[in-house]
């Protein structure tokens, strides 16, 4: 079994986005077999923090191999991702969601799209990456503003 997970509490960037003032400083790798489990952890450095406490863990590019998506943040820069594009949040500032984003091919055309809610939470849309950044391939129109974290099955 594969664990990847936020690790290493620190301070660097102690702004309380998430709703306290501890961030992570870095992310771990942990293989588990039936007698060990080995901890490769990797620190994000230059005073940036992990921003969120479940990193995605998928094929971004199509390549066969998983990447792991992070968004981090710094005092110089506040939040970075892989893509940006403006009116969507993977979070809002002050919450305890912090699972408000999700990454698969929600809708079979092979390529991986990341479902974030609109900043006003009404429209969860599927983000695609593409070469001069992402765009927005489909959006689910909500009868209510969306109030919790996103989960996959």
């Amino acid at each position: 079994m594969i664990l990847l997970m936020a690790w290493g509490p620190g301070s660097s960037y102690d702004h309380g986005v998430l709703g306290d003032a501890i961030e992570s400083e870095s992310f771990t790798i942990v293989e588990i077999d039936k007698a060990t489990a080995t901890f490769k952890p990797f620190s994000v450095g230059n005073g940036q923090v992990v921003e969120g406490i479940a990193p995605i863990w998928v094929d971004w590019n199509g390549n066969g191999q998983k990447e792991i998506v992070v968004t981090l943040g710094d005092f110089d820069n506040g939040a970075q991702i892989v893509a940006s594009l403006s009116g969507y949040t993977s979070h809002v500032i002050g919450s305890r969601n912090l699972e408000m984003g999700a990454a698969a091919d929600f809708d079979g055309d092979g390529i991986v799209e990341v479902l974030l809610p609109s900043k006003d939470r009404m429209h969860p849309g599927a983000i695609q990456r593409v070469q001069v950044g992402a765009i927005v391939d489909w959006q689910l129109p909500l009868s209510s503003q969306l109030s919790s974290n996103l989960s996959v099955v």
